[in-house]
């Protein structure tokens, strides 16, 4: 699924960075179900789609710095089409051994150190890329880089229904990888997989740890109108909604850790809210733009396909020099 964010990180008058992250199964660009006379199944890869989708987002990627990640389908293919498109590099700032890009390793923008990983890898304790991670994490200067997000396909947090079992407290992912980020204080964790959108609150173990706050006086024009406060564990954000079809359904009762959720054209966060018929599968197609202002305050919000549908928005205000 996709994840585009764009940042605009203004640290003093010195940096302004503008970027796209994609979190994983770039691989859907090359994989149709549709074209019966090439005798290509649903679980086939068409490499001539890959050349199709790199040119229908070349106008945009031309002008901006443009990250990947990995995910499931990429594994399908044994990685061959997306390295060979899409070549990634470790940063060196800060150097930090036992990168192996493009599965997991770090860049720098902006204010913002970026962390990506493969949860299609071993990530258990001893493992090479757990032990990178740790070291990656550790390497943040927050004097220089007072972000830190970390960016991986499958969510450690999803109430979807189809696998929630693999996306709750006591997960794999969630046992092994977020120790770590409450260790190194991480901000902000992306993912995809899940064909819908998702915020959680900032969590550990699925025991809330903060709660927006609504802002006094704020008029904020994308509906950012509440803010965790010194939220004390990472916002999880859920951008699974930028790729395939959205027939999606959700456990019900929603978990308490579970702030939005939006798919279908509906807003399953607290019963179910859909926008006035016709509606259709493609109204919460989107993306997640994120702005960095400083070293405290971010503003995340969902960019929709169609006008008028359920969207998301909020801030983060944390603790400078945590």
């Amino acid at each position: 699924m996709w994840r585009a964010l764009d940042q605009r990180s203004r640290l003093g008058d010195s940096l302004d960075t503008d970027l796209a992250v994609h979190a994983g199964d770039v691989s859907y660009a090359g994989m149709d179900s549709a074209i019966p006379f090439l005798n290509v199944s649903k679980y086939d890869e068409w490499e001539p789609l890959w050349d199709v989708y790199g040119l229908a987002h070349q106008n945009y990627t031309q002008r901006r710095a443009y990250q990947l990640g990995i995910g499931n389908h990429e594994a399908w293919y044994n990685w061959t089409a997306t390295t060979h498109r899409y070549p990634t590099a470790q940063s060196d700032v800060p150097a930090v051994s036992g990168a192996a890009p493009p599965f997991w390793y770090t860049f720098v923008a902006g204010g913002v150190h970026w962390t990506m990983l493969s949860t299609e890898h071993d990530y258990s304790p001893g493992s090479v890329q757990y032990t990178f991670l740790d070291a990656a994490l550790a390497a943040v200067d927050r004097k220089v880089t007072p972000w830190s997000a970390v960016a991986f396909h499958r969510p450690m947090y999803s109430s979807d229904k189809s696998e929630y079992g693999a996306h709750i407290p006591g997960c794999s992912i969630q046992v092994h990888l977020e120790p770590l980020m409450l260790r190194h204080k991480v901000d902000l964790v992306f993912t995809g997989h899940q064909h819908a959108y998702e915020r959680v609150h900032p969590n550990i173990a699925g025991n809330v740890t903060s709660m927006p706050t609504p802002l006094a006086g704020l008029v904020d024009p994308f509906g950012a109108n509440t803010a965790y406060v010194r939220p004390g564990a990472p916002v999880h954000i859920l951008g699974g909604n930028g790729g395939a079809v959205q027939d999606f359904g959700w456990v019900d009762p929603a978990p308490s850790w579970s702030a939005v959720r939006l798919s279908s054209g509906c807003d399953s966060s607290g019963g179910r809210h859909c926008i006035p018929e016709p509606r259709n599968l493609l109204t919460t197609y989107g993306y997640v733009h994120a702005e960095f202002f400083n070293r405290t305050h971010a503003r995340l919000h969902t960019e929709m396909v169609t006008k008028g549908q359920p969207h998301d928005g909020f801030w983060i205000i944390r603790a400078d020099g945590a």
